[in-house]
């Protein structure tokens, strides 16, 4: 009979229980070291939710701050094209129908294109072109920074990503983004020239002369600054020096004052110059021999010597053309 077998019976039960206790205890350190840990990682996670809150807090106002800027532009934009609208309509008045002049609102995107051509070559030109012309800059800018931004711009969702994928990879992209924003497009001014009494045509489609009398007649409208011409008569017909220059001359020599250098009498003299001042070459430069009005002896018989040829040369043609019997 083993004496032993009560001593080992209680032995195995206390050891039971130690081992239970050991097993427990270190279960509840485990727990306690995981619950401290979730505990830091708890405190991690709310200081990171805090910060994004006020990230995100500060992105709302500065988004909103942006969207007031970007509807502030597009008032300024449409202000100005209204002020030039209405100032070729008065321009138009003015030129007594020899001019028609209009403005196009934001036709001319090329800053904008020009900008996404140097940052995106993997999209074609006139996708590009597409982008710059259906959404105005600082719009795309927008759009560009925030894909939930809600604009009606008549693109293609692929073609936007594409560039925004571009753009926000940039190192720059602040920089190309501030660029966008004031590559606002430009309005352009329309000038059409009346060929004939009903017929208007295009400034850049009609012949140099009438460029130039177009040009002449615009910069002869308004304005109350000295206007210095050199030789207008050049490219411009006879009918046209009469119609175009010196009758517009003559209506407003006493609002500004015009300079002339001519070799036509009906500039310098018809319409009615309040001085004339001659000059005769003297190698590299001008000499002035006489000054004054028409009035006086010697300018009269410099200005029929420059400008008819002499006097025989004016008496013919006066003869010629039987002034006297009219």
């Amino acid at each position: 009979m083993d004496s032993l077998k009560p001593w080992r019976e209680e032995f195995a039960d206390v050891k039971a229980k130690y081992d239970n206790y050991i097993s427990e205890t270190g279960t509840r350190k485990s727990l306690s070291s995981k619950r401290d840990g979730m505990k830091r990682r708890l405190s991690e996670v709310e200081r990171e939710l805090q910060e994004a809150t006020e990230i995100s807090g500060e992105w709302k106002s500065e988004w909103g701050k942006a969207i007031d800027i970007a509807d502030k532009l597009d008032g300024a934009l449409s202000d100005r094209y209204n002020a030039r609208f209405a100032k070729a309509e008065d321009l138009t008045k003015l030129s007594e129908g020899v001019l028609r002049l209009s403005v196009e609102e934001a036709a001319d995107s090329s800053p904008a294109t020009q900008l996404l051509r140097s940052v995106q070559s993997g999209l074609h030109s006139k996708t590009l072109e597409s982008l710059a012309q259906n959404v105005p800059a600082h719009r795309l800018a927008l759009l560009l920074l925030n894909p939930n931004y809600e604009l009606t711009s008549g693109i293609q969702d692929d073609q936007l990503e594409k560039l925004r994928h571009r753009v926000m990879s940039l190192d720059d992209r602040v920089s190309v983004l501030k660029a966008l924003m004031s590559a606002v497009p430009e309005d352009t001014p329309l000038i059409e020239y009346r060929k004939t009494r009903s017929e208007y045509a295009p400034i850049e489609k009609v012949s140099q002369g009438q460029r130039c009398t177009a040009l002449i007649t615009l910069a002869l409208l308004e304005g109350s600054a000295p206007v210095i011409i050199d030789q207008p008569e050049d490219s411009l017909d006879i009918r046209a020096v009469w119609d175009d220059i010196a009758i517009s001359v003559r209506r407003k020599k006493h609002q500004r004052q015009f300079i002339f250098t001519t070799h036509n009498s009906t500039i310098a003299v018809a319409a009615d110059s309040d001085c004339i001042a001659v000059l005769e070459p003297d190698g590299a430069r001008a000499r002035m021999t006489h000054e004054g009005s028409i009035d006086l002896h010697r300018i009269k018989e410099s200005a029929i010597q420059h400008l008819e040829g002499g006097p025989q040369a004016y008496l013919l043609r006066r003869k010629k053309y039987n002034i006297s019997n009219e």
